[in-house]
This record gives C-alpha cells, structure tokens and sequence, in this order.
C-alpha cells in the first residue's frame, strides 16, 4: 500500500452555494468555503484526536491558520496505457476539483482542508492527513526556492492506479513532475523535477501490465 494514502477524517458536508460568473468571484467563494471550514476543523479538535488531526496540543488548534491551497490533478490509468511518444503529456492531467489547504501553526504545516466543487458549491471533504500535508508542503517549498516558483505555480498531480503521488510545474511550457518520496523501483528520486514526456513512457508499460484494480 502507498505510504502516502491519506488517512482522512471526513465530516458531515458543509455546502456553499456560488455563481461562478467570473474566476474572481469563484475564488472568493472558494476562500469563504475554506475560511469556515477552518472554523469546522477549531470546533472538532479535541483532546483525544488534536495528534491525529496532526496538532502538537490541543490549544494550538485555536491558533492555526490557512496557507495557499493545491489543486489537484490526477492520471487514468486507460490513458496512460494509451500514452506514446508526441502525446502532449498535459493531455492525460485530469481535474479532480479538489483543492488542499495547509494548516499552519506558527509558519508550520500542521493539518490540512480538503475542499470539493461540485458545480456551484463547495463541499468540505475531509480535515487531517497531516504526514501527506506536511510532505507535500515541504516539497512546494523546496520548488519555490530552487526553481523560483510561486505557491500557486505548483499543484498535485497523483497516479492511483500506481500508487504514485507528484508535484507538477512549468519549465518553460514543459510539465514537469516531482516525486513527492522515493520510487526506487522507477529510479525516481524525492524532489528531482522529470518531464512528464519522459515519465509517462516510462509508465506506460506498467498500465499495460495493470490489472485495473485500484492500487
């Protein structure tokens, strides 16, 4: 099983209705949705789940704060068996309408919010995940300062069928993935940047193997 499977506390749905007649708009929808599930998140903190929400105390909760979100994107495995050399790799990046909030303490990644579009409304999914959060935050972070990224430059880009979990960006109009741990058996290693061209020929040959089963 992957490491990095999220170990996910999901509450009751918390609904916000939007027009999304403008990206400004939606994106202010989407912060007010995020901003009151930080409130949710204050009120389900208790002494006895604060260390698996991913907090130190239980009174630090209380202090805590949203970062920049991740939007993630995630990899079929029927088009990634299809993959050939001159496919566009941006191509097989498919939206989930998922968007990732840190939980900062003090300037540290501590827990996360995941928030869910469905159409006009925002649905908050899930709190906690916190050794996911923190490996993917230290990982933009490390993005930000080698390649002169901004936050919002960067986003997640998962393979289920394979268990395989990146961060992608742009080098001059080329994806790029980074391998959020090591893959040893792909000789793929925590932090270095691959074109995604690259990977997914890679990868293509292990889709062809795969059995279709959820990995």
């Amino acid at each position: 099983m992957n490491p990095f499977t999220r170990k996910l506390i999901v509450c009751s749905a918390i609904f916000f209705t939007t027009c999304l007649t403008g990206d400004l708009y939606a994106q202010e929808q989407m912060q007010m949705a995020a901003d009151s599930s930080l409130i949710r998140l204050h009120e389900i903190v208790t002494i006895e789940n604060y260390s698996m929400l991913g907090f130190k105390t239980f009174d630090e909760a209380r202090l805590s704060s949203l970062g920049i979100p991740l939007q993630e994107y995630f990899v079929r495995l029927d088009q990634l068996r299809d993959y050939k050399e001159g496919t566009l790799p941006d191509s097989l990046l498919k939206v989930t309408n998922i968007f990732i909030y840190p939980v900062m303490v003090n300037n540290e990644v501590r827990s996360s919010v995941e928030l869910l579009r469905h159409d006009k409304s925002w649905e908050v999914s899930s709190f906690g995940s916190p050794k996911y959060i923190q490996l993917i935050a230290d990982e933009r972070n490390n993005l930000i300062k080698l390649k002169s990224l901004k936050a919002t430059d960067v986003i997640i880009v998962d393979i289920p069928s394979l268990n395989l979990n990146f961060l992608g960006y742009y080098r001059k109009k080329e994806l790029m993935l980074v391998p959020v741990t090591n893959y040893p058996q792909l000789d793929l290693v925590q932090g270095k940047p691959v074109p995604a061209r690259e990977l997914f020929l890679i990868l293509a040959p292990l889709a062809q193997k795969h059995n279709g089963l959820p990995g």
